[in-house]
């Protein structure tokens, strides 16, 4: 019996797939990067068959294999891929190779799983001549947005659109005295996902700050820099009866913890008001710091 399990131990070992050498991994992405696709696509079906595991493999044999316009086969490793890998470009490789063998049905299934898995690349989604023949479907709209959900998450997160109101073009004076006070561009960058400051003092002192919310934390967060070098964090920012509210953390000076506040009232489409109050009894009491009322510039709100 030894001898028996042995012999068929030595016979499985001889028998086994021969491993694949580092030369023909790099052999086959050289290939792969120079459009060597039969070339390439060669290489990567040993690979895939010797380590059927190996996700990436069989990504560049299904790209392998597009290229060729051999459909079929290239949708078996996209899905091969996609098994073992769990990748979204695969799925959404996939999609497009049922576009492309007119299988709409199937061709939305992989689309859709690819969403779910994060597939984000809405410039891809958008121009991508190999989802012509499904463009027309409504399903292709619907997907089209989760894409770009998933590019922007911040841009249809409720949350993080609570301090929309402030964006614009603004003329800014004093609210009691109605003095001018200088001039503010808000803007949205980075994704959707920051509010961005940019205000110029009638009376110089400028500034820029960063507003986002901070998911991780379920607040709202401000960074203010001034052209002085000047630096105040707001944190724990709350919306609440359309007014966003900051406070610093308690900070020791010599008249004792200072703390600011600082709420933005939204008042319409073409006002809001800066409301700036100061502590420093580390929040027991507090006074008027600033009050500033932002006007919406009157050429750029008919634009």
């Amino acid at each position: 019996m030894l001898f028996r399990l042995a012999y068929l131990l030595v016979l499985a070992l001889f028998f086994q797939a021969p491993s694949i050498t580092p030369e023909q991994r790099k052999d086959a992405g050289a290939a792969f990067q120079k459009g060597e696709w039969v070339k390439a696509g060669a290489i990567y079906a040993k690979i895939a068959d010797t380590e059927p595991s190996n996700a990436a493999a069989w990504h560049r044999l299904g790209y392998c294999r597009y290229q060729e316009k051999a459909y079929e086969p290239a949708l078996d490793a996209f899905a091969h891929a996609s098994d073992v890998g769990k990748r979204a470009d695969s799925m959404y490789s996939a999609g497009c190779m049922c576009a492309l063998l007119a299988r709409p049905d199937r061709a939305f299934e992989w689309i859709d799983k690819a969403i779910a898995a994060g597939f984000g690349d809405e410039a891809t989604f958008v121009s991508d001549e190999d989802l012509a023949s499904v463009r027309s479907d409504p399903r292709y709209a619907a997907a089209k947005v989760k894409v770009q959900a998933n590019a922007r998450p911040c841009s249809v997160d409720p949350k993080a659109r609570q301090f929309d109101f402030w964006i614009g073009e603004w003329d800014v004076s004093d609210t009691a005295s109605k003095t001018p006070a200088g001039k503010s561009s808000i803007q949205l960058i980075l994704g959707d996902c920051v509010i961005f400051e940019n205000w110029s003092g009638l009376k110089g002192g400028n500034g820029k700050s960063f507003n986002v919310y901070n998911k991780d934390k379920g607040c709202w967060q401000q960074t203010w820099i001034d052209d002085k070098g000047g630096v105040v964090e707001f944190v724990d920012g709350v919306f609440k009866d359309g007014a966003l509210q900051f406070v610093t953390r308690p900070e020791k000076v010599a008249e004792g913890q200072r703390m600011r506040r600082l709420t933005f009232y939204d008042q319409g489409p073409a006002q809001v008001r800066q409301f700036s109050e100061i502590s420093m009894d580390a929040g027991k009491a507090w006074t008027p710091e600033y009050d500033l009322t932002y006007v919406r510039r009157k050429e750029v709100a008919a634009k």
